[in-house]
């Protein structure tokens, strides 16, 4: 392990909490960031000019100190690095991708919503090109789309891609461009954890079931999403607990609750979740706590979680993907 005495690595550690300080508080002085880092406002001077001569930092105008020589103040360029953001989206009969460029504030520079077709080896590289020329440097790209796990849309055959995951591969070589692939459910349960504010310590399961659409859930423990082999943690297919979520009569109240009643159990009896969320269309607060009280029956009520059903899921997608991406464009230190 090398020395932190080392003087190169020294001065590295020092940018880092000094980069770290400056993004937080957006604009500061010296000072300031002295009494924030603990770096001495000698050491802060070379140290801000490295920040400005890459362009991660700039100088603002003097602020009065009210008794004598003007404050100095530096600001974070937020711009200095971007975040792409594809959402894909189904909105039967059709598919769309929803793209988003982001700076490291989170500030929309760019947004559009174009329908998304079969792309091959080549049109998936001139489409990621084209998103990425109009701002520079990107810094990352976030990709949400649905089933990635069970239903494989990432497929490298001739005649049914949906994406070409080769080139994705190449073109992340090619830039030098992380692209992150992520679960459209997984997205919005994150979206979810997030403005919700719930604990990180706890167990959340977060269910999708639309009418007419393959049903889907995420996992979320110990402050993350858990994947699984092959990304497959989570995925719901059609069956496999005796029900089709696809063709569901939703008008069935009796039915709606048996499918629940065969889904839930499972989930609840190995994860003992804190909290079910569901995003759905037809299942209503009823239909929860008639399933809440047949599991109180069944396993006890210190087992059953509480239930809640998601106002908007687009809503909690968008979030997960916004900050997913967020998160891979940060600044590069530990936070």
């Amino acid at each position: 392990m090398q020395s932190i005495n080392r003087p190169e690595l020294v001065r590295e550690h020092n940018l880092e909490i000094l980069r770290r300080a400056l993004f937080l508080s957006r604009r500061a002085t010296r000072q300031q960031l002295s009494e924030q880092t603990g770096i001495s406002t000698v050491t802060l001077g070379a140290l801000l000019t490295d920040l400005i001569q890459s362009g991660e930092a700039y100088e603002a105008d003097t602020e009065s100190s009210g008794t004598g020589r003007p404050f100095h103040v530096y600001c974070y360029n937020g711009d200095y690095r971007f975040g792409l953001s594809l959402r894909i989206q189904q909105e039967i009969p059709d598919i769309y991708l929803y793209v988003k460029i982001l700076n490291r504030y989170g500030k929309v520079y760019f947004e559009e919503k174009r329908p998304f077709l079969h792309l091959d080896y080549q049109g998936t590289r001139s489409c990621l090109l084209e998103l990425l020329k109009p701002y520079h440097p990107i810094g990352s790209v976030v990709i949400g789309l649905p089933g990635i796990g069970f239903q494989r849309y990432f497929r490298e055959e001739a005649d049914c891609q949906y994406l070409s995951l080769e080139a994705l591969r190449e073109l992340e070589h090619e830039i030098g461009i992380p692209i992150l692939l992520e679960n459209d459910i997984n997205l919005a349960a994150l979206g979810y954890q997030q403005k919700q504010g719930f604990p990180t310590e706890k167990t959340m399961a977060y269910f999708f079931l639309m009418k007419g659409r393959h049903a889907g859930s995420a996992i979320y423990a110990n402050g993350k999403i858990h994947q699984g082999k092959e990304r497959f943690a989570g995925e719901v297919p059609n069956d496999l607990y005796g029900v089709d979520w696809t063709i569901l009569n939703t008008e069935d109240d009796e039915e709606i609750c048996t499918a629940l009643l065969k889904l839930i159990p499972f989930y609840v009896s190995i994860l003992a979740p804190h909290r079910i969320v569901i995003a759905s269309n037809y299942i209503t607060s009823a239909h929860l706590q008639y399933v809440r009280e047949r599991l109180a029956a069944m396993l006890g009520q210190y087992c059953c979680p509480e239930f809640e059903l998601t106002e908007d899921f687009t809503s909690d997608y968008e979030n997960g993907v916004r900050q997913t991406l967020l998160e891979q464009i940060k600044v590069e230190v530990e936070w």
